[in-house]
């Protein structure tokens, strides 16, 4: 398996040569690279298996390398500094990545499942979910759910609410029929975060944009947009009207 390593920190690239020779001597490293430039031109004339990116490097992203590649045709496993907002796009596209400083153990097991082929390369529709949330363009933005068929491609808006039960969520949607994941509801939330859902109790988050009727009887119940009545916690019943109101 041929290797390129696109990484601006002497050190770190050091670091992950040394680690690719001790675990994996079979790997060849072909090219190390540190900025947009050489990594543009260094991927367009080599074919690699394998593609060990940071996000920040010198001028610019490894995004706006992949941007100028007229294909992904390889196996790409990045890492990030914590950036809230990077870290939630990828969540977003359900596309894995490696928080820097680096575990050595959890880049191991994701050299290992690209060698074993049990890892999926990043899809087309993926990437621009990834890049319209980094971005944070919120035209553009929509979230990745994997299910057991593929993966569904959604805009926020069109999520109505998501119901857990045990590990297991499902979606319910304005335009589609519901799909139901092996993600925990906090999973969800997360993913979600910063597009109007709130979790109205342990295993409800809903939309607060599809909230038709809010109804004060029996402590409280919310008519969502499908005419689905849902109960709100009684001690999150305050911050539930505070986070209403502020629509």
């Amino acid at each position: 398996m041929q290797v390129i390593i696109v990484e601006d920190d002497l050190e770190q690239q050091k670091w992950l040569e040394a680690l690719l020779a001790d675990e994996f001597p079979q790997i060849k490293i072909i090219a190390k690279v540190d900025s947009v430039t050489k990594a543009i031109e260094t991927l367009s004339r080599t074919e690699a298996d394998l593609v060990i990116m940071d996000v920040m490097i010198k001028g610019g992203t490894s995004f706006d390398v992949l941007d100028q590649l007229a294909d992904i045709d390889f196996h790409i496993v990045f890492t990030t500094s914590f950036q809230e907002f990077a870290v939630r796009a990828f969540r977003r596209a359900a596309i894995d990545y490696i928080l820097k400083p680096i575990d050595r153990s959890e880049l191991i097991d994701a050299i290992e499942k690209v060698e074993k082929k049990e890892a999926e390369r990043m899809l087309k529709e993926q990437y621009d979910v990834l890049i319209a949330n980094y971005s944070q363009k919120p035209e553009d933005q929509k979230i990745a759910i994997s299910d057991s068929t593929g993966i569904l491609f959604v805009k926020p808006l069109s999520i109505i609410r998501c119901v857990s039960e045990h590990s297991y969520t499902t979606f319910y949607f304005s335009d589609r029929n519901p799909v139901t994941i092996s993600k925990s509801l906090k999973h969800c939330e997360q993913i979600l975060e910063g597009f109007g859902f709130y979790r109205v109790h342990n295993r409800v988050l809903v939309n607060l944009k599809h909230i038709e009727r809010y109804q004060r009887a029996d402590g409280g119940s919310i008519v969502m947009s499908d005419g689905a009545e849902v109960d709100i916690s009684r001690r999150r019943k305050d911050s539930f009207m505070r986070a209403f109101k502020e629509l």
